[in-house]
């Protein structure tokens, strides 16, 4: 593969505004030593109640 990419959904449960649970996530990974380069984000809001299974 020239260019390899991964996607990782992660769901969280949490009254805490979307935005505030991505800085936290982003900020976990920055001080990680793993080697790996962050290549964007995405944030998406939902409530489990409106959900259907």
């Amino acid at each position: 593969m020239a260019d390899p990419h991964v996607s990782i959904t992660l769901d969280f449960r949490t009254p805490a505004a979307a935005a505030v649970v991505m800085e936290h996530v982003v900020a976990a990974v920055n001080r990680s030593t793993m080697p790996y380069q962050l290549t964007g984000t995405f944030c998406h809001s939902f409530d489990l109640d409106d959900v259907e299974e």
